[in-house]
């Protein structure tokens, strides 16, 4: 999907200082919703830079995740049963360890 300008909003101007550091005023810490010391992410996007949260990034791949595996079907179950199948094959095949050998792997 392109976006398209009625999409955005701009929000505040800024200007970068000598050494390139970006103040962000007030509005857009209050939108992001981040504490001092939080790490940012930056986007390169075909329109500009995107600016977000690194919580707000994670939290929107996994929805994305969760979306797609339950478009396909897929439950929660099933996805960590996968896991865990795939975590004993690469015991196995890594270091000769069978999943049931391997008490940290029990639950």
């Amino acid at each position: 999907m392109v976006a398209t300008v009625d999409e955005f909003k701009v929000m505040e101007k800024v200007t970068a200082a000598d050494d390139g550091t970006l103040t962000l005023p007030s509005e857009v810490r209050d939108v992001l919703k981040f504490k001092p010391g939080e790490e940012l992410m930056l986007f390169e996007t075909a329109q500009g830079v995107l600016i977000s949260t690194k919580k707000r990034i994670v939290n929107w791949a996994l929805d994305s995740i969760g979306a797609e595996l339950r478009a396909n079907g897929v439950t929660l179950e099933e996805l960590i049963e996968s896991g865990r199948v795939i975590r004993g094959d690469l015991l196995w095949e890594m270091y000769g360890i069978r999943a049931s050998d391997d008490e940290c792997c029990r639950r």
